[in-house]
């Protein structure tokens, strides 16, 4: 490939990408919200207004995000607009996402072709940039756990300081504090720490110094957990009701979406398995991001409730396999510039149609309910909400304000022998008198509010009449 049509190639290459880039962010700003996105604003509400997770509102993560999230709260106020910028914060973390995997890939092949390939896999896999434009704590935990490969692949290199491993534990460690599934990451560490310390690459001391920066931040978290008389909370909120919760399904009905959207990804994810797992060669820096993403995968296993945010950690370093076995197959076919852009581009057909159609999904109606119980309400007022649908900046009725109708509240009240047995939210509205409410777990009929609430121009919202 001459020096021209090689640059031709690569700019084709940057094209497909920003193509894609601009799909990611067009879906940010105009697809609809998932109500898990109106339950992390409204945590961070909560935090804002002086309130401590899991011991005065109900919550299951880890509250970095929340954290996060604070000072665009104090900045944009409570009001529609800042969900909007708050989509693009967190697009700014997955294009964050791509940059790290194209770096990664770059840094364990040496070829910049491979690096381009991972990126436009990575933006046309559908459940990548569903998840990746969404306000939740799962896109930030990967961002840092992803860094804490990075660190982690140029320390095993053995050319650098003992500071690539304290920024991998130090990584790893705000990875966890955004979501606990980073536990999952740790466990694909200490596989690859046993490893290369039989190879007499690992030792001991390094173990301690990872393990060290990983404890810092987490011990800090610790400090404001027995602070603020959250510790007990926290451990039944985010871990006993992770093991014991009453729901669970099986990750097929996912994982057969994705094969169907993502037919050449998933193929290529098994032919790779084999190029790089089953075939005799030694242990490099490639295998080393190969097996870190086959333990995340098969970790989605051993979960109650794989949903597919839960595929987007192992999805990035997957998307550098698959890219290394492309190039590989493009290399011993001998394929020019035009056949190998026509092979990308047949790849991409079906995800960047239905990319491009989840744009579509509006999330206008969704804005409009919204701002109508802003506007109708104040600081002051309750809500009742129970499917986190229309309340973002205002107050609950109950410790319990979601996680009702999934098992999550009967979760609860099995693990501490009924706290909460008599959560009534029919009781909880005549008592508190909220300015609107859901019919979600609720009969209005039945429960002698159809004369108190009249129904709005949205559905399954209803407003208070004014008894004047």
């Amino acid at each position: 490939m001459n020096e021209l049509a090689q640059r031709k190639y690569f700019g084709s290459l940057y094209i497909i990408i920003a193509f894609l880039a601009m799909l990611v962010l067009l879906n940010s700003i105009n697809r609809y919200y998932g109500h898990d996105e109106f339950e992390h604003v409204h945590s961070s509400w909560y935090i804002e207004n002086g309130q401590a997770p899991y011991r005065d509102f109900f919550q299951n993560h880890h509250p970095l995000l929340w954290v996060a999230l604070l000072p665009f709260l104090k900045i944009f106020g409570h009001a529609i607009g800042t969900l909007v910028v708050l989509r693009i914060f967190i697009v700014i973390f997955s294009f964050g996402i791509a940059v790290l995997v194209y770096r990664l890939a770059v840094f364990t092949t040496r070829s910049r072709e491979v690096g381009l390939y991972s990126v436009i896999l990575l933006l046309s896999m559908v459940m990548f940039v569903k998840k990746g434009i969404e306000i939740r704590p799962d896109i930030p935990q990967v961002f840092f756990g992803l860094l804490s490969v990075y660190y982690l692949i140029r320390f095993l290199e053995r050319k650098t300081p003992f500071t690539f491993l304290v920024l991998s534990g130090l990584s790893a460690s705000l990875s966890f504090l955004f979501l606990q599934k980073t536990v999952f990451l740790i466990i694909a560490f200490v596989l690859i720490f046993f490893l290369k310390a039989s190879q007499k690459l690992f030792s001991l001391k390094h173990f301690a110094i990872f393990t060290g920066s990983l404890l810092l931040p987490i011990l800090a978290f610790l400090g404001y957990l027995v602070s603020t008389n959250s510790l007990q909370d926290y451990i039944l909120t985010n871990w006993m009701m992770h093991i014991f919760h009453m729901r669970s399904f099986s990750p097929g009905n996912v994982l057969l979406s994705s094969l169907l959207m993502n037919t050449a990804f998933w193929i290529l994810f098994i032919l790779s398995c084999w190029t790089i797992l089953i075939k005799k060669r030694g242990f490099y820096e490639l295998d080393v991001i190969s097996i870190i993403g086959i333990v995340l995968f098969l970790t989605t296993f051993l979960v109650k409730h794989p949903y597919e945010q839960y595929y987007v950690f192992p999805v990035t370093l997957i998307s550098i396999a698959n890219a290394n076995l492309i190039n590989g197959l493009f290399s011993r076919y001998k394929l020019q510039r035009k056949r190998k852009t026509a092979i990308l581009l047949a790849i991409l057909v079906i995800p960047v149609v239905i990319i491009s159609a989840m744009i579509f999904n509006s999330n206008q109606s969704q804005k409009r309910r919204i701002n109508y119980v802003l506007e109708n309400t104040v600081c002051s007022d309750y809500i009742y909400d129970g499917d986190i649908q229309f309340n973002v900046f205002r107050k609950d009725l109950h410790f319990f304000w979601y996680s009702i109708g999934n098992q999550g509240l009967k979760t609860y009240n099995k693990i501490t022998d009924g706290k909460f047995a008599d959560y009534d939210a029919c009781r909880l509205i005549k008592s508190k008198k909220p300015k609107f409410i859901s019919d979600f777990q609720l009969d209005l009929e039945g429960c002698g509010l159809a004369k108190m609430y009249k129904p709005t121009v949205f559905k399954h919202l209803f407003e208070k009449i004014d008894s004047d």
